[in-house]
């Protein structure tokens, strides 16, 4: 019986023994990282059909020893859509909310009107219903 894991870990000293799947990974991550992801639910489908069918969407793969570490301070433009190693400490956790954009209001009387967001939770009209004459 599984352990109850939604993850595998994948040695990146064991990507680097096959050239084509180590510069697939450094090129484009997300599409090697989806593959093992496929590759690992088309296993458990065959050895725990119930428990695979359980943590369908929640089955990941996560790379260790990836070289190319930086800190925090290092992230920045450069590094979107690369892999990258982060080394730190958490030291604390919040829940991320997502912040509206744009919102918009349906009047009573079937009109919508539309309203977008400043900075923050500010907005750039006054929040009362417009009549569409």
């Amino acid at each position: 019986m599984p352990k109850r894991a939604k993850y595998i870990v994948v040695d990146f000293n064991d990507l680097v023994s096959v050239p084509f799947i180590e510069s697939k990974f450094v090129e484009s991550p997300d599409e090697i990282l989806n593959a093992f992801s496929r590759a690992i639910k088309e296993i458990l489908q065959e050895r725990f059909p119930e428990y695979a069918r359980k943590i369908e969407h929640d089955i990941r793969a996560r790379i260790a020893n990836f070289p190319a570490e930086r800190s925090l301070r290092q992230i920045n433009s450069e590094v979107i859509t690369k892999m990258t190693s982060v080394s730190g400490m958490v030291v604390r956790a919040s829940e991320v909310k997502p912040l509206a954009k744009e919102l918009t209001y349906k009047c009573l009387d079937k009109h919508t009107s539309q309203f977008t967001l400043l900075d923050g939770m500010s907005l750039d009209k006054a929040v009362k219903c417009q009549s569409p004459k």
